[in-house]
């Protein structure tokens, strides 16, 4: 693709080295081309790439037909540009851009379209690059040479201007409206628009005005620096006594001989007003280094050489190499290596490595959260020499600090936050400790709110998975989830403790267990611990909750956010600082308080693996993808254990769907619908049947795919496509399998033939006699017409506007066709005699015609082109069992069996799932061949025909498809304790008593569901997969979003499967685009902070009313994304500065 545009240069001053662009001396043809536009590419070149810092120099304006180069230096942008602030501005990154137009030419545009953020959104977690080169050869085809990147690095206003840097600016403009133009269809394709349009462009200027805002930090800082100081220096002289005890006490121990050189350096007192080198021992550095003063523990080499004096195993991690990629494993004591040494080796070292570990994060402390904050410049000290200069955090102009967001770059859609390289700081890594965030403050007269979700992540989980004890603690009066579960995890590792441990040792574990945080300091912190266990060893129990133990419970909620990405037993260790055997126990109290929500997890986890992608929800239809997966799964390749273990734990927080082509029907509260037809339009809400309940849900469009057909061997067929997942059972569980991986030996569940009373009545219908022999009439369509419309279906045949059934000379045909004769005699029916034992009953009506055609049934179709409309799945029980009754009077068998024999499959296999939705299971038998014939058999079972169609109790046998060993199992677990259902000496009872003990012998799934008095067991009928066919076209399938742990949906009467950052962001945007910008608040209100789920403001003092406004509407763009029976409240605490 080629674009062409005419390109000009606009500038007062004399630029002598410019031959190839036209120069232009004034405004008015920029101008004249903005009134014939409504949107620009707008691109500018600057000094610095902190905007605060930077000088302008160039900005580039194109439309579709032209462009302009600017000289910032000796032409005003904002004369341009300020009566054209309505146009769409389009920019890759343009947020610096927004910036750098509002600081130095006071012009504030908002309608913006960022073609960065659109791809980094299109392709999170694909790893493919999203840079303008990138866009535009990927997009366009074109070709930009970026080899002249730093063409502007250290130039000033001062600086000549040349040809080279015309052409290297112009570039990032020319095709910009070609690009947007392909961003378009994609978002169209994925279904985007709300969330780009909507919600990420909207809120590009937003998070400018809040990088530019920044926040005060208070004197008191330095404070925190004196005191991560004073920490470190007690540390040090700890793990100097931990090791000198460790070679005092050594009771034999000859190994720990190894530590005598190092006696005299730790018996020496440590003084901290220089800092000296050390290098360690014998053909390392101590015996190097005589004058050696104190162990450097911030060094990995001394360290190391610790574990090689005391005989130990060397901590390790793995490491990639930079040139090969490759990971090798290399002697470490990073935190993440001693972490794993101490839960791989129980030695003589573990007391020093936790302290270890303690000094590492107070060094970080320092590092992280020192002297950089305070200047614009600070020196780093390496080797005890000042031997490195960085930028700080302090910015030289305002005063302030100030972070950067990174709007669309992770891999989750999240803001990401920070640049040190340009001096910003990293909001969200900020402690949620008070002493650090009190610092940050702003001016006099102004306050800071700090407003959150109240437990984000549980509520969502509860939302996604129906836990009933998660919903129970997300919907209390007490917005804190956390206590409660901290307080039962703390209780069950105190009873282990009391019941496990004497003497001495109890004690002690029970001080580590509950031991006061470290930000509790000196004596204070002591005596907290020592009540805290002193009330345990008292009542065998702790109160834990916010005022008793806020420090635990904040740093259990960490465990709380964990568990949706993944975290596990290590995870917990490392959060709650705690042996294995404790996390251990708190993994499993989670799972055995919270079982539906850790299903939801471990179905969740597979998703991405399998599939390549995960959907986060189904409001922006935001999707992850999983570039590993996705080609490993189109080389039928195993992906690693360490890729597939990263994919399962990313996936977990998403629920991922399989896909059904626009025909297929699923079971609603309305019948079966087509499920495009319900992803068209959904009138009123619905529910969909799981299989075993009712559950809410959403329809999901994903896009074109390529069809399959998969076929199961009683002669059921689901349309679907490739990327479809079954529910298989098996003796010991079920789980989803995907289509393309079903084997012979496979069974297929699905729902239970159940007599389901859902649907609504067939709409009243008016016939006006257009001539003066035909009859008008108004008609509420009853449930006998169905029974006639059966009977055509079966033996009939309808042309000419004409209606015509024939009856055999069978008594039980005579009586219906007497039946007939009353039902329609408004008609004036005729019966003749057509062969020795056929009538054939007629009715001459375009009305009555015109009444059947509006049930879905069609004039002139033969025996092999009659099918059952999908209308008929929407009609009230009722009316399907006269339709069904209808249709076996006139081809059925009912003897000893019950049976339909046709030529025509395609309705019997519309007849089988007619029945499925009365409570009757059936199988499909053939092909048959008879010389030239061809025929199918559909045996119906005839207990169940005759309980649900004719309400006769039979001692028939059920259906010989028998209960699963875990299907058994949980039904025996569930009515344990309630026996007395079954009456004694009854089936049922010995049924159960069976059950009790593991008798093997087999149980109908009809009977263990008939057993099943109150519902509480998932039981599925199933069958054996026969075959996929996969077809040769592509088309666009649908899937449920089911709001239920299960996932599952019945689709034809087979389960199937179905299918959150921008929650935040979209209450940034409502907030400001409804509430700051139309009350004139953009001076008065300001965003300071975005961190995970909170959002920190500055409003003028007193005028807490703005704060109010951002509660409500933080929850009602939460409350969007979650399942209507729960909402998702905000809390908010106002003060002088940033608060926890």
């Amino acid at each position: 693709m080629q674009v062409k545009h005419n390109i000009y240069f606009l500038t007062l001053r004399t630029h002598s080295e410019i031959k190839r662009f036209p120069i232009i001396r004034s405004i008015e043809p920029v101008i004249e081309a903005l009134r014939k536009t409504d949107s620009i590419g707008f691109d500018r070149e600057f000094t610095n790439l902190d905007p605060i810092l930077a000088e302008p120099l160039l900005s580039q304006i194109a439309t579709p037909e032209v462009a302009f180069i600017i000289d910032d230096v000796s032409i005003d942008l904002g004369e341009i540009l300020k009566d054209f602030t309505h146009l769409q501005f389009i920019g890759h990154n343009i947020k610096i851009d927004y910036q750098m137009t509002k600081l130095n030419n006071n012009i504030v545009f908002r309608n913006v379209w960022d073609t960065m953020i659109v791809d980094q959104r299109l392709s999170l977690g694909s790893g493919r690059s999203n840079a303008l080169e990138a866009t535009v050869e990927r997009r366009l085809g074109i070709r930009l040479d970026k080899s002249r990147v730093k063409l502007f690095i250290g130039m000033t206003p001062d600086s000549t201007i040349t040809d080279e840097h015309l052409e290297y600016a112009i570039e990032d403009v020319l095709y910009l409206h070609n690009v947007r133009e392909s961003q378009r269809k994609s978002i169209e394709k994925h279904k985007h628009e709300l969330l780009l349009y909507d919600i990420e462009f909207p809120l590009v200027s937003l998070i400018g005005d809040t990088e530019l805002e920044g926040m005060i930090l208070l004197e008191k800082w330095k404070e925190q620096i004196t005191y991560n100081e004073k920490i470190r220096q007690e540390i040090e002289i700890g793990l100097d006594k931990i090791l000198l005890e460790i070679y005092e006490n050594q009771s034999g121990f000859e190994e720990h001989e190894g530590l005598k050189p190092l006696v005299p350096v730790l018996r020496r007192k440590r003084r901290y007003e220089k800092t000296y080198k050390l290098d360690l021992f014998e053909d390392s550095a101590i015996s190097k280094n005589a004058n050696a003063r104190f162990i450097n523990y911030n060094s990995s080499k001394q360290v190391l050489d610790i574990f090689r004096l005391l005989g130990l195993w060397i901590p390790t991690a793995k490491k990639k190499d930079a040139k090969t990629g490759v990971k090798k494993v290399i002697n470490s004591v990073s935190e993440e290596a001693l972490q794993q040494y101490i839960i791989d080796y129980d030695t003589v070292l573990t007391p020093f490595i936790k302290e270890l570990l303690k000094l590492k994060g107070v060094i970080k402390g320092l590092d992280s959260f020192g002297e950089r904050f305070l200047v614009s410049k600070y020196k780093v000290y390496k080797g005890g020499r000042k031997d490195q200069s960085k930028i700080g955090f302090k910015n030289p102009v305002t005063g302030k600090v100030h972070t950067l967001y990174k709007q669309a770059m992770t891999e989750t859609g999240r803001l990401a936050s920070g640049n040190e390289k340009i001096g910003k700081f990293n909001s969200q890594n900020v402690p949620k400790d008070n002493r650090y965030r009190t610092c940050f403050g702003v001016e006099e007269g102004f306050e800071v709110v700090t407003a959150d979700l109240s437990g984000a992540e549980l509520v969502i989980g509860a939302s996604l998975s129906g836990d009933k004890r998660l919903l129970e603690l997300v919907a209390g009066d007490d917005p804190d989830v956390h206590s409660p579960l901290a307080e039962i995890c703390y209780d069950e590792i105190t009873s282990y403790i009391l019941n496990n441990i004497k003497g001495e040792r109890q004690r002690k574990e029970l001080e580590e267990l509950y031991e006061a945080a470290e930000y509790i300091y000196g004596d204070e912190r002591h005596e907290i611990t020592q009540k805290r266990v002193k009330e345990v060893l008292e009542t065998g129990h702790f109160v834990l909750n916010k005022e008793t133990a806020k420090d635990i419970r904040d740093k259990f909620k960490n465990v709380s956010y964990a568990l949706p990405y993944g975290g596990g037993v290590e995870r917990i260790m490392d959060i709650l600082n705690m042996a294995n055997a404790y996390a251990t126990i708190v993994e499993s109290t989670l799972k055995n308080e919270l079982p539906d929500f850790f299903k939801y997890l471990e179905g969740s986890a597979k998703q991405g693996v399998e599939n390549g992608v995960v959907y986060f929800n189904s409001r922006t239809n935001s999707r992850r993808w999983f570039p590993k997966a996705m080609e490993a799964n189109s080389r039928r390749q195993r992906l690693s254990f360490a890729d597939q273990g990263a994919i399962e734990r990313e996936s977990k927080n998403a629920g991922i769907q399989g896909c059904l082509q626009g025909h297929s029907k699923v079971l609603t509260e309305l019948g079966y619908i087509e499920i495009s037809k319900i992803h068209r339009k959904m009138e009123k809400p619905m529910k969909v049947w799981n299989g075993n309940k009712w559950c809410e849900f959403n329809v999901l469009d994903r896009g074109s795919c390529q069809l399959a057909q998969v076929h199961l061997s009683n002669g059921l067929m689901l349309d679907c496509d490739t990327r479809h997942e079954l529910l298989v059972v098996t003796e010991e569980r079920s789980s989803f399998k995907k289509v393309t991986e079903l084997t012979s030996e496979d069974k297929v569940a699905m729902s239970m033939p159940e007599p389901m009373d859902v649907g609504i009545p067939p709409q009243s219908f008016s016939y006006k006699a257009g001539v003066h022999n035909s009859i008008s009439f108004d008609y509420q369509p009853d449930s006998e017409l169905f029974y006639w419309i059966g009977r055509y279906l079966g033996d009939g045949n309808m042309y000419d506007y004409r209606l015509v059934i024939v009856f055999s000379t069978k008594p039980s045909d005579l009586e219906a066709l007497a039946r007939a004769e009353t039902y329609f005699a408004g008609f004036n029916p005729k019966v003749r005699k057509v062969k020795e034992n056929l009538y054939e009953f007629t009715v001459n009506s375009k009305g009555l015609v015109k009444l059947i055609e509006a049930q879905g049934f069609k004039q002139n179709k033969t025996a092999k082109t009659k099918r059952i409309p999908n209308s008929i799945f929407s009609l009230p029980l009722e009316y399907r069992k006269e339709l069904v009754r209808g249709f076996m009077g006139a081809d059925g068998w009912l003897g000893s069996r019950i049976t339909l024999h046709l030529a025509q499959r395609e309705i019997l296999v519309e007849m089988m799932r007619l029945l499925r939705t009365c409570g009757v299971a059936s199988r499909l038998h053939g092909p048959y061949k008879y010389k030239e014939f061809t025929s199918y058999r559909l045996d119906i079972s005839k207990r169940l025909y005759l309980e649900h169609m004719e309400g006769i109790k039979t001692p028939n046998t059920y259906p010989q498809t028998y209960a699963t060993r875990a299907m058994k199992e949980r039904f025996a677990e569930h009515y344990k304790y309630k026996r007395n259902l079954f009456k004694t000496g009854s089936s049922e009872r010995s049924l159960f008593n069976r059950m009790l003990v593991h008798d093997p012998r087999d149980i109908s799934v009809y009977k263990l569901k008939e057993m099943d008095i109150e519902g509480a067991i998932e039981i599925y009928d199933y069958d054996t997969f026969e075959k996929l066919v996969v077809l040769e076209e592509e088309a666009v399938t649908y899937t449920l979003e089911v709001k239920d742990l299960s996932h599952r949906f019945d689709s034809e009467g087979i389960i199937s499967k179905n299918t959150q950052a921008d929650m935040l962001k979209e209450a940034t945007v409502d907030y400001f685009y409804q509430y700051i910008q139309p009350n004139n608040l953009e001076e008065r209100v300001k965003f300071l902070l975005f961190v995970h789920d909170e959002i920190a403001i500055k409003i003028p003092k007193g005028e807490h009313h703005h704060a109010d406004k951002l509660k409500f509407h933080m929850s009602q763009a939460a409350n969007r994304y979650l399942i209507p029976s729960i909402k998702m409240g905000a809390e908010y605490k106002i003060r002088k500065t940033w608060i926890k």
